[in-house]
């Protein structure tokens, strides 16, 4: 049978309409994706979910991080089975759509930066018709798919934290003609197999308008990080020997201010303060953690607070020309003692 290549494009263009369910206990967050198809070179929005939990909580630099408990779920349109029918792409009694998607996760702070998982998934819709031959119903056209657990190494810079990658994050794939290796644009590939019809939709966080020829890049927020996803532990009666006593950060010239305290008791305080991006920031193109500020020594008395003036980074200062806030991590690293971190909001 031979389809006209613009038919299936209502029936396949809700494969990417996602909505990933996760387990109890962990996270997820919804991000629109750009979708190019193959059939018409059109790009189409698509909601994408991604859920999943991270551990262990507050890893050291050097441990292993695992992403577990992620799976993609599918819900079609309910319109579909019908469509499809009336269309000539499925047919009474149960039909069987298998289709391959391929998926790349970014984590922040670790490494390797991204991974990609490739799935295999059969959606599937029983049509019942009636004596003349008319579609009468169709079962719902639900998928799920687990997303095998991965490990990761941090690397200590931040918060590990994981998320759709950004656009050209996959590598050359079996999309092509006769499954031809050839190189995609996004981080979600989906290629059902239906008939002889070659239909693949190559996805990216963004969005598109008419004439869908063009897309806006987004940045995928995370979905998942080592510090969110499980239990606090136990409350010890130890208070740091060094904190940060700033509430917010105000940029003043190339500067920003930080207070440091040192409690009473606890002998002179010093370490080193740096500040990073609470979460990545794209800056020329791709996405990363921002250095905000370089670090800077700090020598504090006990009982008293030190101000200590750290220079912003080139990137942080134009990206503040364009934006009011920016969510900041401030890190104390003592000379002995665990690392002290606190998140604040720079204004410019």
């Amino acid at each position: 049978m031979r389809f006209d290549v613009r038919t299936p494009v209502a029936v396949l263009g809700g494969l990417l309409a996602l909505t990933f369910t996760a387990p109890a206990g962990a996270a997820t967050h919804t991000t629109t994706n750009a979708c190019l198809y193959s059939v018409n070179n059109e790009y189409r929005d698509q909601l994408v979910t991604l859920g999943g939990a991270g551990s262990p909580r507050d890893a050291a630099a050097g441990a292993i991080a695992t992403l577990s408990g992620a799976f993609i779920s599918a819900t079609l349109p309910p319109s579909l089975p019908e469509t499809g029918y009336d269309l000539g792409i499925f047919k009474a009694g149960r039909n069987s759509i298998p289709s391959r998607v391929w998926l790349a996760i970014a984590a922040a702070n670790a490494t390797p930066a991204t991974q990609v998982v490739e799935l295999a998934v059969t959606a599937s819709t029983t049509i019942k018709v009636s004596a003349d031959g008319s579609f009468a119903s169709g079962t719902p056209i639900v998928v799920r798919i687990p997303i095998p657990d991965t490990s990761w190494t941090v690397t200590g810079d931040g918060p590990v934290a994981f998320s759709q990658a950004g656009p050209a994050s996959l590598p050359s794939l079996p999309v092509g003609i006769n499954d031809g290796l050839v190189p995609v644009a996004g981080s979600i590939v989906v290629k059902p197999k239906l008939a002889n019809l070659r239909f693949v939709m190559d996805c990216q966080p963004g969005s598109t308008v008419a004439p869908f020829k063009t897309l806006t890049t987004a940045l995928a927020s995370p979905f998942a990080t080592l510090e969110a996803d499980l239990p606090l532990p136990p409350a010890t009666a130890a208070l740091p020997a060094v904190s940060v006593a700033s509430t917010k950060l105000k940029r003043t010239g190339p500067r920003v201010a930080v207070v440091i305290a040192c409690p009473a008791g606890a002998g002179t305080c010093a370490g080193r303060v740096a500040l990073r991006s609470v979460a990545p920031v794209r800056l020329a193109g791709r996405s990363r953690t921002l250095v905000v500020a370089p670090g800077a020594a700090y020598r504090v008395a006990a009982g008293t607070r030190q101000t200590v003036r750290l220079t912003l980074s080139r990137a942080t200062r134009r990206l503040l020309n364009t934006r009011r806030t920016l969510r900041v991590r401030t890190t104390l690293t003592p000379t002995t003692g665990q690392a002290v971190k606190r998140d604040l909001t720079l204004h410019r």
